[in-house]
């Protein structure tokens, strides 16, 4: 199918139409599907080995996983594993991602942490799955289990060249019945992602023979010729069209509304619960023309802070957490001890996920049950929220996931997903929600803002005696659970009180160093962005060391390998010096005041992520003087995540986040005035173009000896750090505060 265009009945059975060639025993997925919302189409118990697995009577393996791709390649890695531990040819598995009654709860898929943890239970369950099969087929053979081998699908004698028993054979269409331990069963632990105890042997890396391949991505041909089915092209029989309708400013009360202001659109229904507004129609032309022409009027709010003080303000705001993250050493000895000192204050700003394709779902609710199709990054954790919203039991709540744009944090609480949610129950159809460009960079929640202070120093050999930092800023997760913008207009939303967006680990061998993550009231709702506090503490970090190296006379380089012993981050800082061709410089540069182009380089390293994944990155540049405008030339990355699993994979993930790096710290920057985001469109909220992309090298440093660790946070968090010491080079003084757009370059000119 070129859409999903089905009828209403065969959509509330869509999860069944996934594996309904896979189907286990005799099971009538179809007819249990149409049952209701509750009733169970398969097994989603984690502790069962048939709600990962299932074998069809033709070999074709099918893995359920409640984790989802947003872009990445997670699809083919989860895949990869399957054909590596189950011995099946990568192309029979298939892959059923993120709908809540068909898959395990896995938790949600963020922080780098989708392979990492999420990859574990599947190894497992497919080892556990081979080591069931060989002893059906002992059993069937006559012989012991010991005796057999698996290969491409096949149990085999080892003693004979031919014969054996294919899987299909020997459990096609049928249940494995096998209970397999947790791993830990906390509400933490499941919301990380649930863990499963090995109790067959896990294959070693010698012999691998697909994992550590580059297996082309699953995804990638459909996406390339336009027939990718992505959550905008869900439609569903008698399905509306539905539009929210924005208050001018956050934190307005809706007064009153012009109930006939649509009504000579044909169609047009007004759709209202307390202060949500929004309008459906059977077209979606009509609803666009609704939500324009539609009355309201609204109470007057000016809840926003002054754009320009923001940072003054930050440090003012009403603490909500202050909390220690590292500390080790007397800092104030180790300041003494300093011969080289140094005290600066970076800034980085509100920054949108700048999703390309804005936030779509379909909902279909009636009086006791309701199905979502979303591209939400945490199907369960949405599924709670959405039930309880609507005033439903859970388990007559089913999230089907189909990917959205790629949204690195953004659809960790899916707003399109509650509007359309809110409007189905209020006008009894299924109804599509399509959000629109200003409302998506002005509604969304955002990656807040920070402010962050370090003093330092240095000793005579280059080893730097103290390290204390500080920053400001709300959390970056108090806009995810429980905060559905539609739940906070309708009233109840109860909001989600965790901390997140701590600084990073800082990896430098420093005796007296501590971090200290001020949280503070939100003035926005606010959500993880990639590498969420990583990429905004990595920068401070990386233009401090390159601050204190040039107030030290040594070249960064050099600086940081006297202040990392570790091996690993050694490697990566050669790596990208030999890769980049860094010649040693001292000092801050004169630049001369006759030239009209300023050239610079800078270097920035980090460790980041599950597994303590290294990155190190050499950013070339060229800045017009008369502009201050900023053109990048060339940008080379080493990188280290332990063992590669898909180096094409691995290239494609790092070369990407390396780019959006540079996109956040060279142009992004939220705007607002005091009553709303006023930056609505790709003018006023600029992203990195295709004509400003630099020439890009990246070099894998392979670890068969180490486990696989983060790759697409662990890649991007040191490239504004990087940029903003490219800066520095060029033009002899340190860019504090971001975006390194022609505004700010030019005040330091």
């Amino acid at each position: 199918m070129s859409a999903l265009e089905l009828s209403r009945r065969q959509l509330l059975e869509g999860a069944g139409l996934l594996v309904v060639g896979f189907a286990i025993g005799s099971t009538d997925f179809a007819a249990v599907a149409a049952d209701g919302a509750d009733a169970a189409i398969r097994s989603v118990a984690p502790e069962s080995l048939d709600s990962w697995l299932a074998i069809a009577r033709d070999g074709t393996v099918t893995l359920y996983t409640g984790r989802v791709d947003i872009g990445t390649g997670t699809e083919t890695v989860f895949a990869q594993f399957v054909a590596e531990e189950l011995d099946v040819p990568i192309e029979d598995v298939r892959v059923v991602m993120g709908d809540t009654r068909l898959t395990p709860d896995q938790g949600k898929t963020t922080a780098s942490q989708n392979v990492v943890r999420g990859s574990q239970p599947v190894r497992v369950a497919a080892a556990e799955a081979r080591s069931t099969l060989l002893a059906l087929a002992a059993e069937r053979l006559g012989v012991s289990a010991g005796d057999l081998t698996t290969d491409n699908g096949w149990v085999r004698p080892k003693s004979a060249s031919g014969g054996g028993v294919s899987y299909g054979d020997l459990i096609g269409d049928r249940s494995f019945l096998v209970t397999l331990e947790l791993a830990g069963t906390t509400a933490e632990d499941i919301s990380r992602g649930i863990m499963l105890k090995p109790k067959s042997p896990l294959k070693a890396f010698k012999d691998y023979k697909v994992i550590g391949k580059s297996v082309p991505r699953f995804d990638i041909p459909a996406k390339v010729a336009g027939t990718f089915e992505y959550v905008h092209n869900v439609r569903v029989p008698e399905m509306l069209h539905g539009r929210a309708v924005r208050s001018p400013a956050v934190g307005a009360k809706l007064l009153s509304v012009a109930e006939d202001s649509v009504r000579a659109i044909e169609g047009a229904q007004i759709v209202r619960r307390n202060d949500f507004l929004g309008v459906v129609a059977p077209r979606e032309e009509d609803a666009i023309r609704a939500a324009s022409a539609l009355r309201a009027e609204w109470s007057k709010s000016e809840r926003l802070p002054d754009l320009a003080a923001i940072y003054r303000e930050l440090p003012k705001r009403k603490i909500v957490s202050d909390e220690f993250g590292y500390g080790e050493g007397d800092i104030a000895a180790g300041l003494a001890k300093g011969k080289t000192r140094l005290k600066a204050t970076y800034d980085f700003p509100f920054q949108d996920h700048g999703m390309i394709g804005p936030s779509c779902a379909v909902a279909d609710v009636s009086a006791d049950r309701a199905v979502i199709w979303s591209g939400s990054q945490w199907p369960q954790g949405d599924r709670s929220d959405i039930a309880k919203m609507l005033g439903l039991p859970l388990e007559r709540v089913q999230l089907i996931w189909r990917e959205a744009s790629g949204s690195y944090g953004r659809l960790g609480c899916d707003d399109a997903a509650a509007d359309a949610a809110i409007m189905s129950q209020i006008v009894g159809r299924p109804v599509r929600v399509q959000w629109m460009r200003d409302e998506e960079h002005g509604w969304e929640p955002i990656s807040p803002a920070m402010t962050m202070t370090i003093e330092g120093a240095a000793d005579a050999s280059g080893r730097v005696t103290a390290f204390d930092y500080v920053q400001y800023s709300p959390s970056h997760s108090m806009g995810e659970k429980g905060n559905h913008l539609a739940w906070h207009l309708i009233g109840g939303a109860p909001g989600w009180g965790r901390m997140s967006g701590a600084a990073a680990n800082l990896w430098y061998d420093i005796v007296a160093k501590r971090a200290r993550n001020v949280y503070v009231e939100p003035w926005l709702r606010g959500i993880y962005l990639r590498s969420p506090g990583g990429t905004q503490s990595v920068f401070a970090y990386e233009s401090f060391m390159n601050e204190l190296a040039a107030a030290a006379g040594i070249d960064p380089l050099e600086f940081r390998l006297r202040n990392t012993p570790d091996a690993r981050d050694r490697d990566v800082l050669q790596a990208v010096a030999r890769l980049s061709g860094w010649q040693a410089k001292t000092g801050a540069k004169k630049p001369d005041p006759n030239a009209s182009t300023l050239m610079g380089r800078g270097l920035a390293m980090a460790r980041y992520g599950v597994g303590q994944s290294r990155s190190a990155l050499v950013v070339d540049i060229e800045i017009e003087r008369a502009s201050g405008r900023v053109a990048l030339t060339r940008a080379c990355i080493a990188f280290d995540c332990g063992l590669v699993l898909n180096p094409d994979g691995l290239l494609n993930q790092i070369e990407g986040g390396l780019v959006q790096g540079l996109s956040r710290a060279l142009h992004e920057q939220v705007r607002f005035d005091r009553k709303k985001v006023t930056s609505l469109n790709w003018d006023d909220y600029r992203i990195l173009r295709f004509t400003e992309l630099p020439q890009v090298q990246a070099q894998l440093i392979q670890r068969t000896d180490q486990p696989w660790g983060s790759a697409g946070e662990a890649g991007t968090v040191s490239t504004a750090a990087a940029l903003a010491n490219a800066v520095f080079d060029a033009t002899g003084k340190h860019p504090r505060r971001l975006p390194l757009n022609p505004e700010n370059v030019k005040a330091i000119l």
